[in-house]
């Protein structure tokens, strides 16, 4: 809970904007995780935040590299315009050829009953 007459947002704003994540923040400003994720959600609503979520930005990453692989690119060439390491490209691959199994298997059982 904020005490009357502190107002932390344009602290945590500037943190979150220089890449600060939430626990960090949190840490630095002495106040909970919690508190600083409620704050985060308001703050981007408002339009405060230039820094997109994490997993906005993994979400990005992972259609552009579904972009580069439909249009055969190699390895190489994809590492490139997505800034990822070799490690980091087939951590990526991996988790997205689970997620894709997974969603096919509930696709064939939905169809199936």
């Amino acid at each position: 809970m904020i005490e009357p007459g502190i107002d932390r947002d344009a602290e945590i704003t500037s943190l979150y904007n220089r890449g600060k994540e939430r626990q960090e923040i949190a840490v630095e400003l002495g106040l909970t995780p919690r508190y600083i994720t409620n704050r985060l959600t308001k703050l981007r609503r408002w339009g405060w935040l230039t820094r997109e979520s994490r997993r906005n930005q993994s979400r990005l990453i992972n259609s552009e590299l579904r972009v580069y692989i439909s249009r055969g690119m190699e390895e190489r060439e994809i590492l490139n315009p997505t800034g990822l390491t070799p490690e980091e490209l087939h951590e990526r691959l991996d988790i997205m050829e689970k997620n894709e199994h997974k969603y096919n298997r509930a696709k064939c059982r939905r169809h199936a009953s």
